[in-house]
C-alpha cells in the first residue's frame, strides 16, 4: 500500500513539473514591431494631452533605479524606473517579427535621451527575440503588436 501512494505522489509530482514547464515553454509571445507611441498627461488647465513618438530602439540592457516622481493626484514619492540610455540602442524596423521572452516589472521609464534632458514615460518595456536574426533585447512594451 505505502509503495502504491509513493509511486502516485511521485507521478502526480513529475506530472506537475512536466505541466508547468510546457506551460512556460508555450508562454512566449509573436507579435510584430510598431511605432511606439504615449500620450504625454499635461495637468494645465485646458492643456490636450500631446502624443510622442518613442524612438523605436533594442537595448541590451537597463538599469533598475528608484527615483522621485511627482503626481497631482497623490503628490510626490519614489518609484521604480527602467533607466534605458538612448545613445545605447540600436535601430528596429516597423514591421519586423519578433516574440516576446518577459516583461520588466517596472511602470516607468527614464530615457537618457542624446540631446541631454532625461525624460520619464509612464510605460513599460519588454525583453524580446527578433525572429530573423535570433538578436535579443528591450524594447517599450508599446512597440509590440500581437499576432491573434
Amino acid at each position: 500500500m505505502r509503495k502504491a501512494i509513493f509511486y502516485l505522489l511521485t507521478f502526480t509530482l513529475l506530472f506537475t513539473i512536466t505541466g508547468c514547464s510546457s506551460e512556460q515553454a508555450q508562454s512566449s509571445k509573436s507579435g510584430l514591431l510598431k511605432q511606439p507611441s504615449i500620450e504625454v498627461k499635461v495637468y494645465e488647465t485646458g492643456g490636450n494631452n500631446p502624443t510622442v513618438e518613442l524612438p523605436l530602439f533594442l537595448w541590451t540592457s537597463f538599469d533598475s533605479k528608484m527615483i522621485n516622481i511627482y503626481s497631482h493626484f497623490t503628490g510626490g514619492g519614489k518609484s521604480e524606473h527602467c533607466v534605458l540610455q538612448e545613445s545605447e540602442g540600436s535601430q528596429l524596423q516597423v514591421g519586423t517579427k519578433i516574440e516576446v521572452l518577459e516583461e520588466a516589472t517596472c511602470l516607468y521609464v527614464r530615457l537618457n535621451s542624446v540631446e541631454g534632458a532625461p525624460k520619464n514615460y509612464s510605460t513599460g518595456i519588454m525583453r524580446i527575440r527578433i525572429v530573423e536574426t535570433g538578436e535579443e533585447g528591450w524594447t517599450w512594451s508599446k512597440a509590440v503588436e500581437f499576432d491573434n
